[in-house]
C-alpha cells in the first residue's frame, strides 16, 4: 500500500496528519499532494519531514490538473508509483492507531471476496449524520458494513480511504469535479465501496476551512459560531483498539464514542463539514431572532397603549 495525503494551506493540520502517519504506519511510503498552498507553515511541515515523504507540488494557476482535491486525486491515480492499494487522506485527518498485519489481511480479503469493490472507507463513521443514514448490514465473510442503498444512495463513493487503483483503472475511471458527479459515476460503473468495521482514521472535528484566501466576515463568523479550532485526537489505547477487534459488530463504530480530540469542551458539538455550510443556519437564526425580537417590541407597545388608555 502506498499513502497519499491531498494538503492545501493548513500547514499544523498537515503536520500533524503527518506525524501521525510516521507513528502509525511509518511502513507505508507517503506522498504529499499540495494543491498551490500559500500558507508558509505548510513549507515548514514539508520541511520537517524532509526526505521522509515524496512531494509534489500543483499550481493553481497553471491549466495542468487545475480543479484542485479531485483533479489532484487523478494525478495520484494516473500515478502508477506503488502498489495497486492507495490510502487516499486528507490534511485535516489523522490516523488513530498503529496499522498492522492483521490489517492489511483484512483489506486484502475484501478485495478478494468482493472483485467489484474499488474502495474501502476506513474512517469512524459520525453519530451525528441524519437519520436513516446509519442503517448498515454486515457481510460476516470479511467482515464489512455495507450501507443499504435503499436508504441512502450516497454510499457509492467518499474522497477519503483506501482505494484499488488497478481496478478504477481498468473501469476507465476517470474522477469528477464534485462528490456527487463521482458518486453517479460510481453507481453507472456498478462498482462498489465497503465500510470497515475496523476503523484507523478520522476527520480532526470542527476543522478550519482552506477553501479561500481570503474569509468574508460571515465566514470568520461561522467559524467563530462552530468553535472551530485545532483538535487532534489522542492516540487510541491498546484496551481501546482491542475493543474495536473484538465488539459486537452490531454496534458501530462511531467516532464520537471512541475517539478523544484534545482541547475541546466537553460539551462542545463534533462537526465533520466546513463552517461555511453553516452560513444559511445563521442566516435563519438571525432571522428568526429579529423576528422575536420584533414581536416581543410590538407585544410590548400594545401593553403600554393598553395601559394609557385605561
Amino acid at each position: 500500500m502506498r499513502i497519499v495525503v491531498f494538503s492545501y494551506n493548513r500547514g499544523r493540520y498537515l503536520h500533524n496528519c503527518l506525524d501521525s502517519l510516521f507513528r502509525h504506519a511509518p511502513q507505508y511510503p507517503v506522498t504529499v499532494m499540495d494543491d498551490g498552498s500559500t500558507d508558509p507553515a505548510v513549507d515548514t511541515a514539508l520541511e520537517a519531514f524532509g526526505e521522509r515523504i515524496r512531494v509534489i507540488r500543483n499550481d493553481r494557476a497553471s491549466t495542468a490538473y487545475l480543479g484542485g482535491l479531485y483533479a489532484n486525486m487523478q494525478q495520484a491515480l494516473d500515478d502508477r508509483d506503488g502498489d495497486d492499494l492507495a490510502l487516499f487522506i486528507q490534511d485535516d485527518q489523522q490516523i488513530v492507531r498503529d496499522l498492522d498485519e492483521r490489517d492489511e489481511q483484512h483489506w486484502k480479503r475484501f478485495f478478494a471476496v468482493h472483485p467489484e469493490a474499488v474502495e474501502l472507507a476506513t474512517t469512524f463513521l459520525k453519530a451525528n449524520r441524519r437519520p436513516g443514514s446509519l442503517n448498515f448490514h454486515i457481510d460476516p465473510e470479511v467482515p464489512v458494513y455495507f450501507r443499504d442503498d435503499s436508504v441512502s444512495r450516497r454510499a457509492h463513493f467518499a474522497a477519503t480511504g483506501l482505494f484499488h487503483t488497478a481496478r478504477l483503472r481498468e473501469a476507465d475511471w476517470g474522477f469528477m469535479p464534485t462528490e456527487g458527479e463521482n458518486n453517479q459515476q460510481a453507481r453507472e460503473l456498478g462498482v462498489r465501496m465497503g465500510f470497515t468495521p475496523y476503523p484507523f482514521m478520522m476527520w480532526l472535528p470542527n476543522a478550519e476551512s482552506s477553501k479561500f484566501r481570503r474569509k468574508s466576515l460571515l465566514h470568520r463568523f461561522a467559524e467563530w459560531y462552530r468553535e472551530v479550532g485545532f483538535y487532534p485526537y489522542e492516540p487510541m489505547t491498546p484496551s481501546e483498539v482491542k475493543w474495536l477487534y473484538e465488539r459486537d459488530l452490531s454496534r458501530l463504530p462511531l467516532a464520537q464514542e471512541v475517539l478523544r480530540p484534545t482541547g475541546m469542551k466537553e460539551d462542545q458539538q463534533w462537526l465533520f463539514e466546513d463552517a461555511t455550510k453553516s452560513i444559511r443556519f445563521i442566516h435563519r437564526r438571525l432571522k428568526h431572532k429579529k423576528k422575536k425580537e420584533a414581536a416581543r417590541a410590538r407585544n410590548k407597545g400594545r401593553s403600554h397603549e393598553e395601559r394609557s388608555g385605561e
